[in-house]
């Protein structure tokens, strides 16, 4: 019973006590609303790298100021960009060779070398890299044909350039005995050149002179006028020239049925208009 009276008076206690108890823990909590808020911002610390310098460089001259003046128009010739496009003359001295060496052998692969043209010498270079490091800049040069060697009829007229070129499969180092060339020309000719040196400031080439509007019609009644542009040359090296005879008979002595050999396809611009698929003109 004691134990129980105990109890009792604890829990009469506590229900007394209670209301002062929630009221002070509701004052403490408006005290804190009330309070000021703690400043985050001004307790926080802000990291960015420090502003660099800039250095300021002058350049300092010494001697006396020199304005650029005009390019002397001599420069523009050498370079290609001259008003003038007449071709320049061999009697000069002056050789590009594509601007390298002349030390290609006549007896090269040229499989492994390239052909350009240089229009203002009018003349045929072959380029390669050669010395061994795969740079993909020549090296090595070669000039199997130039305007020496073309004739000239069409080296005199003001209107020739060398437009496309190719080398043949018949070479000194596929086992014959000299290497052949081609080039095709501004007026519509055609040139297979052979030569032994390729190396000479003149190259000594022999040339046979093809004019395609005088032959286009010697498979059938394909005729041009006689103002055309090499466009392009291409080499099939393994063909059967009995295809010659196939369409003109004439040829069938020199390349019977059967025979092989290779073949130059040429593309062409008439440029005046005058192309006539036949012999009457229509």
């Amino acid at each position: 019973m004691k134990s129980l009276r105990i109890v009792v008076l604890i829990s009469v206690f506590c229900l007394v006590l209670m209301p002062f108890l929630i009221t002070r823990s509701h004052a403490g909590r408006e005290v804190i609303s009330k309070g000021k808020m703690p400043d985050l911002a001004s307790a926080t610390m802000m990291l960015a790298p420090a502003p660099v310098g800039r250095s300021q460089q002058q350049a300092v001259l010494s001697g006396p100021r020199v304005d650029a003046g005009p390019v002397n128009p001599d420069v523009y010739d050498k370079l290609g960009l001259g008003a003038s496009a007449a071709p320049q003359s061999k009697a000069s001295g002056i050789s590009p060779e594509a601007n390298i060496p002349i030390n290609m052998a006549a007896n090269a692969a040229f499989s492994t070398a390239i052909m350009t043209n240089v229009k203002g010498f009018n003349e045929v270079d072959t380029l390669g890299d050669w010395d061994g490091r795969e740079d993909d800049t020549a090296d090595h040069g070669g000039k199997p044909l130039d305007s020496t060697s073309l004739p000239s009829t069409s080296t005199s007229n003001p209107s020739f350039f060398i437009t496309r070129s190719a080398i043949s499969e018949h070479t000194i180092a596929n086992g014959f005995n000299e290497d052949i060339f081609y080039a095709g020309d501004s007026l519509g000719n055609v040139y297979v050149a052979s030569t032994t040196n390729i190396t000479a400031p003149a190259a000594p080439a022999n040339v046979l002179t093809i004019n395609l509007p005088t032959v286009l019609n010697a498979f059938g009644t394909l005729n041009s006028n006689n103002t055309i542009v090499v466009t392009g040359v291409a080499v099939s090296p393994v063909c059967d020239l009995g295809s010659f005879s196939a369409v003109n008979g004439a040829f069938a002595p020199d390349f019977p049925a059967g025979t092989i050999g290779e073949i130059l396809y040429v593309t062409f611009e008439d440029t005046s208009g005058g192309f006539r698929l036949l012999a009457n003109g229509q």
